[in-house]
């Protein structure tokens, strides 16, 4: 795993971000902050600060890294979808290598790549310290009616670039020196015992959703049992996005059998230990833990649950074993990658063809109205898709909570991390009936409605 230490210093009228892999600067105002491994700066001035971001990341470089593969990737027109669901190519404006201090990046200028109506910059490199090879990608966006504003100041910065000639990256070595598998997830668990006052020797089943799996065997839920002194079976489960809410709906229907207390748990460690090819995919997502204690005395405020899969979607997000058979849809060079489909329309088309009916039913079986929900808490892959879910489900956004803009796509730990801060915040009390509707890779969906 990669740990990015960073700190901030003056440099006359701008600021430079140092981080363990390249330093640049910034326009004076501006903010720098780490999130799950992706630095993001911003104008300090609230009004700026949705016209225009700074990501730079960076990552262990793989075989497929290297300048001119960055240069045949960044040539491909991409396709992306407005809020309406219109597709949308990309105008690239150039691509081209560049010597910025010595050091030779891969420079390109991009229009509708990120987001409609925005620019994007995006400067990649591959640099070699000792034994140690890291990709780095920075990318700057702008939109359109603010391009003039900020090109100049996105100019020094790129002007500015400089990859640091020593770093540590705190790289955990495979046996010994790292993490026990589990070991993240165990703090959440601890916590959760201890604000319930409850002993994990009462504990029936802890059931967890780990993504991505840390072993083939023992699955982390074993460990996690014996690191809390539980004595009761602990298994997996695995549904992507949705692994929570399906550890949750099989909880309930355990509780109907006469068990009385169930833990249920949901890790995300994608962004940290998944091969990436595409820089941009890594820079989603973030790492997270985060559960529920479900128990015979609150069975009756989950209201309804409802799950679905459609495999025909298998292979439109897709991560490989070193000995999985890569489907014949997924791009040779994505062969040991992971893969998510460029194409908007198959993620787009599925929310509007299933999302309203799934949405319905689910109100239907718990005898409410989408009027009678007090929160709700929807997954956020990317803002489009997010935007997209609002529009189809008709929610107003002042009932709804975010935080991918803080801790990334953390995959099927969102949702008990949203719920938590719901509480903590006030955003939600005793008595208020929240939904939850999350989805994910397969394709799945998984949704539930309960009473605080």
């Amino acid at each position: 795993m990669i740990r990015l230490l960073g700190l901030f210093c003056c440099s006359s009228s701008l600021y430079a971000l140092v981080t363990a892999y390249v330093t640049f600067d910034t326009p004076e105002g501006w903010k720098c902050e780490l999130a799950q491994g992706v630095w993001i700066c911003q104008s300090g001035v609230e009004t700026h600060r949705k016209d225009s971001v700074v990501l730079s990341i960076a990552t262990l470089a793989s075989e497929w890294d290297s300048l001119d593969n960055y240069e045949n990737y960044l040539k491909q027109a991409r396709q992306i979808q407005d809020e309406e669901g219109n597709s949308i190519t990309a105008k690239v404006s150039y691509v081209r290598k560049r010597n910025i201090n010595g050091v030779v990046w891969v420079d390109s200028l991009q229009f509708n790549s990120e987001l409609p109506g925005f620019w994007a910059r995006y400067l990649a490199t591959v640099h070699v310290t000792g034994q140690t090879k890291l990709a780095i990608l920075i990318t700057y966006i702008v939109s359109d009616d603010k391009y003039s504003m900020f090109a100049p100041q996105f100019e020094r910065m790129v002007a500015s670039l400089k990859p640091n000639a020593e770093f540590d990256l705190n790289i955990a070595t495979k046996q010994g020196d790292g993490p026990l598998p589990g070991s993240e997830r165990l703090g959440s668990t601890q916590k959760i015992l201890a604000e319930k006052k409850v002993d994990p020797g009462s504990l029936d089943r802890i059931i967890c959703s780990v993504d991505p799996p840390e072993g083939v065997a023992p699955n982390a839920a074993a460990l996690v049992q014996e690191r809390i002194g539980a004595r009761c079976p602990a298994y997996e489960i695995s549904m992507s996005c949705a692994g929570w809410a399906c550890g949750v709906d099989y909880a309930v229907r355990c509780i109907a059998t006469g068990e009385q207390a169930i833990l249920v748990l949901a890790a995300n460690r994608v962004g940290s230990v998944l091969p990436f090819k595409n820089l941009m995919h890594r820079a989603i997502f973030g790492d997270g833990a985060g559960g529920a204690l479900i128990t015979a005395a609150n069975r009756s405020k989950l209201l309804a649950t409802s799950l679905w899969t459609d495999g025909s979607h298998y292979a439109d997000i897709f991560v490989p074993l070193p000995w999985t058979k890569t489907p014949s849809s997924v791009p040779l060079e994505y062969n040991g990658y992971f893969y998510m489909n460029p194409e908007p329309g198959p993620f787009h088309d599925t929310m509007r063809n299933v999302m309203p009916v799934e949405f319905k039913k689910l109100l239907r079986k718990a005898g409410l109205t989408k009027d009678d929900i007090d929160l709700f808490l929807l997954h956020e892959p990317s803002k489009p898709l997010y935007e997209l879910s609002l529009k189809l489900l008709g929610i107003p956004r002042e009932k709804t909570l975010q935080n991918f803009e803080r801790y990334g796509n953390t995959v099927s730990a969102e949702m008990p991390l949203l719920l938590d801060e719901a509480i903590r915040e006030k955003k939600a009390k005793e008595g208020d009936l929240v939904l939850i509707f999350t989805y994910g890779a397969g394709f799945t969906m998984g949704s539930m409605i309960f009473e605080l």
